[in-house]
């Protein structure tokens, strides 16, 4: 009976210890992570307090909308459109910045650089660290030199970038994840596009003689069954590893044709746009979304749901995140996501 009178003291003891403690940690450890209120956020667009200068040239913005990239008299900036504040961007034993591009979901930009001793080279650039980061060397420059495309797969590290010295065959890089350069065989001599998979080690490449698009992937090449005869251009791929083409009549877009590399002749899909549209004011996002720029009416249209987001003042560009406008030359941000006329579920 002593025995059970002690099981039942000691717990109860370690009952209200247990309590005790608990009351203090509710009152004291958790208090700053449990006293919130929460309140309703409206999204509307983000004025940046900054304005661009003028004659700027290949402004782009980054995947967040948090910088804005562009050329200003042959030398790159970035401006923070939250604060206002603007960095040339410049790299150790650099001569010129030929191309710049943001890299997906992350503030850096990916540089084709000629250098001091006209060597041309691959590097990023942090934005936030301010830090540069050399790739890879790529050859000798020179004038006759075009960058025929750059794409970097966020996904699988995998970054391509094709180039063409004069009249030569185009040389097409492939550099993995771990700065691997290798060149990618192909013979197409009047290299167009080139686009990459997301998910996937996958590049397409269009041989603009032969109107035609092949997928290159360990070694291996595969011509697009697509029998379409007009121009086409690439409008993106998606993570279910689908391509999107925009096909041409006149100098604007009027169809989409979609499918993925094992689609056969005669099975692509199609979707016939309203009214014709630039390449430019066609975005194809990571899950296969489809949105079509109006600039008349000041919004984007998502076709694959139906829903609208309208903008302030001039498109300029939009990605998976966000629009990009500006007005007056104000910038403003537009989150993709806040569509017109939302209903609170």
């Amino acid at each position: 009976m002593k025995n059970f009178k002690r099981v039942i003291i000691w717990a109860l003891l370690s009952l209200s210890l247990q309590a005790g403690g608990l009351y203090f940690l509710e009152r004291m450890y958790f208090k700053h992570s449990s006293d919130f209120k929460v309140e309703k956020v409206e999204a509307k667009p983000v004025e940046a307090n900054v304005t661009l200068p003028n004659n700027i040239e290949d402004v782009k913005v980054s995947y967040s909308g948090r910088y804005i990239s562009y050329f200003n008299n042959d030398k790159l900036y970035a401006i923070n459109t939250k604060n206002g504040e603007e960095n040339e961007i410049i790299i150790e034993d650099s001569n010129e910045i030929l191309y710049a591009d943001w890299i997906e979901n992350v503030n850096r930009i990916i540089l084709v650089v000629r250098d001091i001793n006209d060597r041309v080279q691959l590097y990023t650039y942090d934005i936030s660290s301010k830090t540069e980061h050399k790739i890879k060397e790529l050859g000798k420059y020179s004038n006759s030199m075009k960058i025929n495309g750059l794409e970097v797969s966020s996904k699988t590290g995998v970054k391509y970038i094709a180039l063409t010295w004069g009249s030569s065959r185009p040389t097409i890089y492939r550099i993995d994840i771990n700065e691997t350069l290798t060149k990618v065989s192909h013979n197409i001599k009047d290299l167009g596009e080139i686009a990459a998979f997301q998910n996937k080690d996958i590049l397409i490449c269009e041989d603009e003689s032969r109107n035609s698009f092949y997928s290159y992937t360990n070694g291996k090449s595969k011509k697009l069954s697509l029998n379409i005869s007009g121009k086409i251009d690439v409008l993106g791929t998606d993570s279910n590893d689908n391509i999107y083409f925009g096909e041409y009549e006149g100098d604007k877009i009027y169809r989409i044709v979609y499918g993925s590399l094992e689609t056969k002749e005669g099975e692509w899909q199609s979707l016939a746009l309203d009214e014709s549209k630039n390449k430019e004011d066609i975005h194809i996002t990571g899950n296969g979304e489809i949105l079509i720029n109006d600039n008349l009416k000041g919004m984007v249209l998502n076709k694959t749901t139906g829903e609208t987001i309208s903008y302030k003042g001039k498109f300029v560009s939009m990605n998976d995140k966000i629009i990009y406008s500006n007005k007056e030359g104000y910038i403003y941000i537009k989150n993709i996501k806040d569509v017109d006329n939302a209903t609170e579920v």
